[in-house]
């Protein structure tokens, strides 16, 4: 599987979004903020790619130097700043299974 990092220009362009969808590739947004912002950034532009049929991941990007730290807080706040479901927010783990460089053999054994 192919994945593209961060990937939430992609809304910018319906031609890429299309691609984007047909080949299926992975998009990990990091919905990282600083201290100083009031919470998760890239909340909405998650959500549009998500019900796009986008197959987005939530993701950390430097947790040390970000207010978001490490994975399992930026999904309860994600979450506590947006309508997700909790199926929903287990479809953006089960995305980042499958998109992961995990080669097919291992994916297959979890």
């Amino acid at each position: 599987m192919e994945r593209i990092d961060h990937g939430v220009n992609c809304l910018e362009d319906p031609d890429l979004v299309l691609e984007i969808k047909e080949k299926n590739i992975c998009l990990t947004v990091c919905p990282t903020w600083r201290i100083s912002d009031p919470g998760p950034r890239r909340v909405k532009r998650m959500r549009k790619m998500f019900d796009l049929g986008l197959s987005v991941t939530i993701n950390t990007d430097d947790p040390e130097e970000f207010a978001s730290r490490y994975l399992s807080n930026t999904m309860i706040e994600v979450q506590k700043t947006s309508d997700y479901s909790p199926e929903e927010l287990l479809q953006f783990m089960r995305n980042a299974f499958i998109g992961s460089w995990l080669d097919a053999h291992r994916k297959q054994a979890y």
